[in-house]
């Protein structure tokens, strides 16, 4: 950086032309060559970046029942973030870990659905069994699946509907044969688009039919 000394007809002169920048350091006039800002680009950086963009995707995806859980959830802890940035923040960690994510908070269902999941025996197929809370009856049960992609969680979800008070197991077809998937179900008081009270989460990681 070097010092300069202005006409007298210009008295100040600041920011970028060209390849130069101009700047003012207690009454000083300094200039120096411009160079663009390079993003860090380590691997773990790009790590955390995939990650973001992840939850991004996945928050987008999941639609407006999601939305508002989360916005509930940010209102009701008085945390002073929006309910987005409240989903990204408690998952960054769990995408870059490949676990499952904390994919719902509850909206007045205060208990989640009791989950398990197996292959099926079927070619893509997963077998999922459950058990709603006692009290629950006439409640959808709505799950979600997650292909994990070289040790990675998809960037996005793919939801499949029981319908009001399913019986238990319910079979998810048509995945990827032999593929990992995160699997997600919840309580709801209706169907996906219309529920006004979900419960949180149930999760756990199984694999699609061979």
């Amino acid at each position: 950086m070097s010092k300069v000394t202005l006409s007298p007809l210009i008295t100040d002169v600041r920011n970028r032309m060209g390849n130069v920048v101009f700047s003012k350091w207690k009454d000083t006039n300094y200039v120096r060559q411009y160079s663009a800002h390079s993003r860090g680009s380590s691997e773990r950086q790009l790590e955390i970046r995939d990650a973001f963009a992840t939850a991004v995707l996945v928050w987008k995806s999941a639609g407006s029942t999601l939305h508002a859980a989360w916005d509930a959830y940010a209102e009701e802890q008085n945390i002073n973030m929006s309910g987005y940035n409240a989903f990204i923040k408690a998952n960054i960690g769990r995408i870059l870990d490949n676990t499952a994510m904390e994919l719902f908070k509850s909206t007045g269902e205060n208990e989640p659905v009791s989950l398990s999941a197996g292959s099926g025996p079927a070619s893509g197929e997963i077998i999922c069994e459950f058990i709603l809370p006692a009290g629950t009856e006439q409640r959808h049960v709505i799950f979600f699946v997650q292909r994990i992609i070289d040790g990675k969680p998809a960037n996005s979800i793919a939801m499949y509907e029981s319908g009001a008070d399913p019986a238990s197991p319910f079979s998810i077809t048509g995945l990827e044969p032999g593929a990992e998937y995160h699997v997600y179900a919840i309580a709801a008081d209706a169907d996906y688009a219309n529920a006004g009270n979900i419960s949180a989460a149930a999760s756990l990681t199984t694999t699609a039919g061979a």
